[in-house]
């Protein structure tokens, strides 16, 4: 309780000094009136805050615990994370040369034995953490595209992990999780619609990595079976949206790293809702999952049943989202 209290004033504190910072310095989201269509530019270090507001209660609060070799390993790749998203707001980076940040964080977790155990070699297990890794991270960055979303859904994600990671008795990652919830609803004050302030691509990969990292250290040391699916659950809302402009990109013979129109939550829009009704009703498939996966850790008969469930109800929601005609949006 203390961590959530600590972390939520931190985050409303710095947050209105981060926005006059951006200003001052032109770190700032410029309207494109393709995907920007917000109608001046908004201030985009919502990142450093974050960082800020998790990393000093960590200090602090866990101490020793903070520099074991597996725990420092996974602070060392948090900050080249935010190194490079804040380069990334500022100079707007190449899409390969994002990876290469991301790619060095998940290298440097690797190297000190912070991956799955699935397979006999451990560059198989490498490869996979690496992948996970680099997709979580680009998933939330990528339903990073309206006000609130983003932050809210990794909000809800954050505590139904910390649920898993509690059941393990894994303390360490669980007050992290809090402190990601709790910076997340400081943050929404501020960032959600209409937003004064922006997560900017620091901010999104940061809490992309974050989950992502809480998902390996539960799926580590479990076997290989329906209970993988659970953290996949969690991270369902930011994993569809993944799947679902990639395919549709890569359907237009387009890049899936360009920017397009193709997002859900921007379809919803099409159809008539209103930014905030779409993002909370984001919010509410997020909350319906994680307690879906909560089903799955505390009822095992029931895995099969919410598996097949999802599926064919992602699938569904992804034929009727596919039929929207986005060119004239």
């Amino acid at each position: 309780m203390i961590v959530i209290i600590f972390v939520f004033l931190l985050t409303t504190l710095l947050t209105p000094a981060a926005i006059k910072l951006s200003n001052k310095f032109n770190i700032v989201d410029h309207p494109n009136h393709l995907l920007k269509t917000h109608q001046k530019p908004i201030p985009n270090l919502g990142g450093l805050v974050m960082f800020i507001s998790m990393i000093i209660p960590l200090m602090v609060l866990q101490g020793q615990a903070l520099y074991a070799s597996e725990n420092f390993v996974f602070l060392v790749g948090a900050v080249i994370i935010i190194i490079g998203g804040l380069i990334d707001d500022r100079y707007a980076l190449r899409p390969v040369t994002k990876l290469v940040f991301q790619a060095a964080a998940g290298i440097s977790l690797f190297s000190y034995g912070f991956h799955t155990n699935f397979f006999e070699w451990s560059i198989m297990d490498g490869m996979l953490t690496l992948i996970w890794l680099l997709g979580v991270i680009n998933a939330i960055n990528l339903i990073d595209i309206m006000d609130g979303l983003a932050a809210g859904v990794a909000a809800i994600s954050s505590v139904f992990l910390c649920i898993l990671l509690l059941a393990k008795g894994e303390f360490f990652f669980s007050s992290i999780l809090l402190g990601v919830a709790a910076a997340c609803l400081g943050f929404l004050l501020f960032n959600f619609n209409p937003a004064r302030i922006y997560l900017g691509d620091a901010g999104s990969q940061l809490l992309g990595y974050l989950l992502a990292c809480s998902a390996l250290k539960w799926s580590i040391n479990e076997n290989f079976d329906h209970r993988l699916f659970i953290p996949i659950l969690i991270l369902g809302i930011p994993l569809f949206e993944t799947i679902f402009v990639s395919i549709l990109r890569l359907k237009a013979k387009r890049s899936p790293f360009k920017g397009s129109k193709d997002h859900f939550a921007l379809r919803l829009v099409k159809l008539g809702y209103s930014v905030k009704f779409t993002v909370i009703l984001t919010y509410l498939f997020a909350l319906v999952l994680g307690l879906l996966a909560c089903l799955m850790l505390f009822y095992n008969t029931m895995a099969l049943y919410i598996i097949g469930a999802s599926f064919v109800g992602a699938l569904l929601i992804a034929l009727r989202l596919s039929q929207i005609d986005m060119s004239a949006y």
